[in-house]
């Protein structure tokens, strides 16, 4: 932000590219406080700013800089295919919506925003972002009310699976976890349910960072550091997590169902389609999700395409169709002691396998033998290596890596991207 509606956007360019050269996407956050003292201001709000690196949140001159930076970041990146996820940033250190320790406890002056600057923020977000998934700190931000209307805005805990002493119950306890199986009495999801925002994975996407001092052993049974990985995971609803340390252990049976458990994990359980056809037929594809959370993009960004495969492995025909993965929840989910459900299941039915069809036609496409295969598109395939050179973002030494597809849990799922769905004819 070089002035107040003015930007330069060429290092969040440069970020993009660098990551998609790796073949991956890029969940974002832009802070204007890195820890206590370290300043990502632009020169003309420096004068808003308290201490360090905390600006007057509050001062018109802030909210209206915020506002106008928000609305523009929006139009710039909203449903670049190169971000997978926005975190709101901005307010407080590291962006994470806190002034710690200048909260207002212990004696402290409380420098976090009002709860309705905060919602005018939270509300600037999900105006601009109508299709890249935005996320926020807290349950509570703003006052946790309206955030809770809000449906495509989830939340980021940045400090998933770690325990620490909780002064006001007097015991360690857990950042991420319900006050019911141990968790702090301010933690992510005790939060979550104050404000019945527990089940807001269903519309919209939990992440974060694996608390660093725990990244390293993560997958170790529960401590007075840690909690249980996939217990995490699956009352979260984690669909990503930073966690830098990780080794993954393909060894390890624990490490490998809490990776299988996060996000979503589609099994197409059934194909139907007759072995022989001609002209327009018929193509319906049942499919699961066995993960802990939906896939939070639609067809727009993310459609499913059905494809002719030859003897040869070359893809001879392709239809785009108009099928909604966002629709396929998870079959079960864990339960909230907080429910109070008979007999205190450890899990609860949920979603159920999706039925998709479409009508194609072959028209064009030679008579004889074909592999009928299915898979995800994925946006990131429209970004171009020698577009990424042509603007200097990558050195010239290092290799450019295809993005990895999105692959189904089925045996027949092909390493190119392709689900073999079956043998078809076509006369």
């Amino acid at each position: 932000m070089t002035g107040t509606n003015s930007y330069d956007w060429e290092l969040v360019e440069k970020a993009l590219d660098e990551v998609a050269s790796h073949g991956k996407q890029l969940s974002l956050r832009v802070a204007s406080c890195e820890s206590f003292s370290s300043k990502d201001i632009p020169d003309f709000l420096m004068p808003q700013v308290r201490n360090g690196c905390i600006l007057n949140y509050d001062s018109p001159v802030v909210m209206q800089a915020f506002q106008n930076f928000i609305a523009a970041f929006g139009a710039k990146y909203d449903g670049d295919p190169r971000i997978a996820f926005i975190h709101m940033g901005l307010v407080g250190r590291w962006g994470e919506w806190h002034t710690w320790p200048n909260d207002g406890s212990n004696g402290t002056q409380n420098w976090m925003m009002s709860d309705a600057n905060a919602n005018i923020i939270l509300d600037a977000y999900n105006v601009a972002f109508q299709k890249t998934r935005v996320e926020n700190r807290y349950p509570r931000s703003g006052g946790g009310t309206h955030l809770t209307t809000l449906a495509r805005i989830g939340f980021h805990d940045d400090s998933f699976a770690y325990r620490e002493m909780d002064p006001a119950l007097g015991r360690v306890g857990s950042m991420t976890l319900p006050l019911s199986m141990n968790g702090k009495s301010d933690s992510q999801l005790t939060q979550a349910l104050i404000f019945g925002s527990e089940n807001k994975w269903a519309t919209a996407s939990f992440g974060g960072e694996v608390r660093p001092e725990v990244q390293g052993n993560l997958f170790d049974p529960a401590s007075a550091t840690k909690d249980d990985a996939l217990t995490d995971i699956e009352m979260s609803h984690a669909t990503w997590m930073i966690c830098q340390n990780c080794k993954y252990n393909k060894n390890d049976p624990n490490e490998v169902s809490a990776w299988q458990k996060m996000g979503y994990n589609f099994y197409a359980k059934n194909a139907y389609f007759n072995n022989t056809v001609s002209g327009n037929f018929k193509v319906g594809v049942q499919i699961e999700n066995t993960g802990v959370a939906p896939f939070y993009y639609g067809p727009d960004m993310y459609p499913v395409e059905i494809a002719l495969k030859n003897s040869s492995g070359a893809i001879v025909k392709t239809w785009t169709t108009d099928w909604d993965l966002r629709t396929i929840m998870p079959k079960q989910v864990r339960a909230f002691p907080e429910w109070n459900v008979s007999g205190n299941p450890t899990y609860v039915n949920f979603g159920q396998p999706q039925y998709f069809d479409a009508t194609v036609n072959s028209a064009g496409v030679a008579a004889g033998s074909y592999k009928l295969v299915m898979h995800v598109y994925n946006p990131l395939w429209k970004i171009k290596e020698a577009d990424v050179r042509a603007k200097g973002h990558m050195p010239s030494y290092l290799p450019w890596n295809n993005p990895l597809p999105i692959l189904f849990a089925n045996q027949s799922q092909g390493a190119d991207g392709w689900l073999d769905l079956g043998s078809i004819t076509l006369q």
